[in-house]
């Protein structure tokens, strides 16, 4: 008797962890999905999201007098190819 309940306690314990693993598992894919999303929206969020009027906005907005405009501008004409 007490040899079965010992058993059946054994399997309901592997049970658990295999659903703990897979529950764990699934999170885990959730979470990547979640990072791959976050980046690609900060990507896109940075690239203006590949709207070429939306990149010329940002170099318009940048005053010819700052030392970095032409770099702006080249940058701006090699990303709109």
């Amino acid at each position: 008797m007490a040899l079965q309940w010992r058993l059946q306690r054994e399997r309901e314990r592997k049970r658990e962890a295999e659903s703990d693993w897979r529950r764990e598992e699934v999170n885990e894919g959730e979470r990547e999905e979640a990072v791959r999303e976050k980046r690609k929206q900060s990507e896109q969020k940075i690239m203006g999201g590949g709207n070429e009027k939306d990149d010329l906005s940002v170099f318009s907005r940048i005053p010819p007098s700052s030392p970095g405009h032409l770099d702006w501008i080249r940058l701006g004409k090699n990303t709109l190819k």
